[in-house]
């Protein structure tokens, strides 16, 4: 499977916060094994898919990714969150002079 879709992600991202804090399988370096291993298999057994654990791990490690790039936006100056839409709230301008000299990545939140 090559295209993770947003219900994938609100399963596995809603089940990984439940396993650690609900049931506190958080580990130093992480997530516990079997915190990894119920997902997985509500993952698959909720979506009719046949997902490896090293694609939920690859999953993880791009959304944290992605969770880094946006806290970095929204903590730079002349930028804002708003929590009722949960957009980015800026000027264009600001958005133009943020953006230069950072990956091409980041341009992806402009419009989010």
């Amino acid at each position: 499977m090559g295209i993770w879709t947003d219900e994938l992600d609100v399963t596995w991202l809603q089940e990984l916060v439940y396993q650690v804090t609900v049931l506190g399988k958080k580990a130093n370096s992480g997530y516990k094994k079997e915190a990894w291993t119920v997902v997985l298999s509500k993952l698959n057994r909720s979506h009719n898919v046949a997902l490896k654990m090293s694609q939920i791990k690859s999953r993880h490690d791009i959304v944290k990714g992605m969770y880094g790039v946006l806290s970095k936006i929204v903590n730079s100056s002349g930028m804002g969150w708003e929590s009722e839409t949960c957009r980015i709230q800026c000027q264009a301008t600001t958005w133009d002079a943020m953006l230069q000299g950072k990956p091409k990545s980041w341009a992806m939140w402009r419009n989010k």
